[in-house]
């Protein structure tokens, strides 16, 4: 997912930039809305990071807690 992101957001800029040189007498609105576009997609591609980040560390802490149980639970069962 993360890199069908990078490549969309690869492929949007150079066709910006592209428009943006053909068209001389539209620049200003090319690159502002490259300008715009672009710190969107960096912000939706930093979102994505943290929530795998998050996902994962959230993934790890459910392991070890249900390590933990068990383990207790195991200890109480044993005589």
């Amino acid at each position: 997912m993360i890199v069908l992101l990078l490549v969309l957001a690869v492929g949007w800029v150079l066709l910006s930039v592209f428009g943006a040189l053909e068209d001389t007498g539209r620049s200003g609105v090319y690159w502002t809305l490259l300008t715009i576009g672009s710190t969107f997609m960096l912000l939706l591609l930093a979102g994505v990071v943290l929530y795998l980040i998050l996902s994962i560390k959230a993934i790890n802490l459910t392991r070890r807690q249900s390590n933990f149980i068990d383990s207790v639970t195991h200890e109480l069962k044993s005589p």
